[in-house]
């Protein structure tokens, strides 16, 4: 299972185990989930951008300037479908659309 662990860093437990990894991130993360195969972990950051991390180790494995940095107000949303990510730019009134694996935007 993957979870917030603070705003700076996510957590990786592992229930067989009975252990809890900590992963630390640059920058306030937003909001998170796995990509539709699972291997990776896709985060938003109140920078405005997306990355994806590595569930093993938790580095990040590539890293897109997709929006405005926010701090307050109306937050970006991310939601999944196979193979895709969408991410909303509420103040910019966008959508956007982006492989979950490259993180190229598709669509927007």
């Amino acid at each position: 299972f993957i979870g917030n662990h603070g705003s700076l860093a996510l957590s990786k437990i592992d229930v067989m185990e009975r252990s809890m990894d900590i992963f630390p991130v640059p920058v306030d993360v937003r909001g998170f989930g796995f990509t539709s195969d699972g291997y990776s972990i896709v985060a938003i950051t109140e920078d405005g951008q997306v990355h994806t991390i590595s569930p093993t180790d938790g580095n990040i494995t590539k890293s897109v300037e997709l929006i405005a940095p926010y701090e307050s107000g109306t937050r970006p949303a991310l939601a999944f479908a196979p193979g895709r990510v969408v991410v909303s730019d509420h103040s910019a009134g966008e959508i956007y659309v982006l492989d979950d694996e490259s993180l190229d935007t598709l669509m927007v």
